[in-house]
């Protein structure tokens, strides 16, 4: 028969090639360095919130992190080989003669890389959002949950968040968690809570305790 203690504490016990372990009630304590997480294990979550609403011009010859930059979220990974998991839920209105793109990026105020577009066919635009609504009354929450995998040391930090631009030849004016009406005595116009949520998942499958 063997058994397998942690400080005092039997964790498994072998009897017959059969493994038997125990309830454990541990309360207290912290999981060492040396610990890695069985693979899909959510090692860390963190979220951004933003209620700041807002009407913005956006144009078409370059990409902006304004109004979104509060929705700007950041993660410091513990393990060098996790990937992210990025749920983002973003509320936005536009109603004009062009369309209102957005994109989920990582690193949105430097030298960013899009992530969760689709592919662009003929003239088409590349986004993962695109909105172009028939009023200004109209919000639409847009929402996607992607899976990045960066290449990034573990102790450095990451940053999500989203990116604005029009197509066509002229600027456009856009809501950010509101309407692009901005009548703010009329029932009919909503405010709204953009969030961004980053979760660290583990890779590998097995624990080693040092």
């Amino acid at each position: 028969m063997a058994t397998l203690k942690l400080n005092s504490e039997t964790v498994v016990s072998e009897s017959s090639g059969t493994l038997t372990a125990p309830a454990l009630d541990i309360t207290t304590g912290t999981l060492g360095s040396g610990i890695t997480f069985p693979a899909g294990h959510i090692i860390q979550t963190v979220q951004q919130t933003d209620t700041d609403n807002t009407t913005f011009d956006v144009g078409p010859s370059s990409k902006t992190n304004t109004p979104f930059d509060n929705l700007n979220c950041s993660i410091t990974p513990i393990k060098t080989n996790s990937k992210i998991l990025v749920i983002l839920d973003i509320s936005l209105s536009h109603q004009d003669s062009d369309t209102l793109h957005l994109d989920l990026v990582r690193d949105p105020t430097g030298s960013y890389t899009r992530l969760a577009n689709g592919p662009a066919d003929g003239s088409t635009t590349s986004a993962t959002f695109s909105i172009r609504g028939s009023s200004v009354h109209a919000i639409f929450k847009q929402s996607i949950t992607f899976l990045d995998s960066p290449t990034i040391s573990s102790g450095t930090s990451i940053t999500y968040g989203v990116l604005g631009w029009s197509s066509g030849s002229q600027s456009g004016v856009c809501g950010y968690n509101m309407s692009e009406n901005t009548n703010t005595s009329d029932s009919n116009m909503g405010r709204h809570m953009s969030i961004i949520t980053l979760m660290e998942i583990a890779q590998w499958n097995n624990i080693v305790i040092e």
